[in-house]
């Protein structure tokens, strides 16, 4: 349990210990990855974020709610198709009538306007 510097010095005086005179702060220890993720929230916080980031953490938007646990964004081909690994063939041919809505929630985002096509694999 952490007490003040007051405190301390009655429970040393208490126990016949010398008493702590310094003129320090206490301060709490912080973990190295803390502060990292500290700093970096604080100067990077409007770098331009990348495709991926974008489409992590919008694909319950982009793939809607009901295929959201069954699919997820593999990788973005050179030529601009996103690929798309899903649980089963039943998945894979509902999202592939869905392809058109899908491109343009894509093309909402920032970054993401360069996504021309759709693949699905199992």
């Amino acid at each position: 349990m952490k007490f003040s510097r007051k405190i301390n010095n009655l429970i040393a005086d208490f126990r016949g210990l010398p008493t702590d005179q310094s003129q320090a702060f206490f301060r709490e220890e912080v973990l190295v990855y803390n502060a990292l993720k500290r700093v970096c929230a604080k100067f990077m916080k409007h770098a331009n974020r990348s495709i991926n980031n974008n489409l992590v953490d919008s694909w319950a938007f982009i793939i809607g709610n009901k295929y959201f646990s069954c699919c997820s964004p593999v990788r973005i081909l050179p030529d601009g198709t996103l690929i798309v690994k899903v649980d089963n063939s039943v998945i894979r041919s509902e999202l592939s009538f869905e392809t058109r809505a899908i491109l343009s929630r894509l093309g909402g985002l920032g970054g993401c306007d360069s996504i021309r096509g759709i693949r699905f694999i199992l």
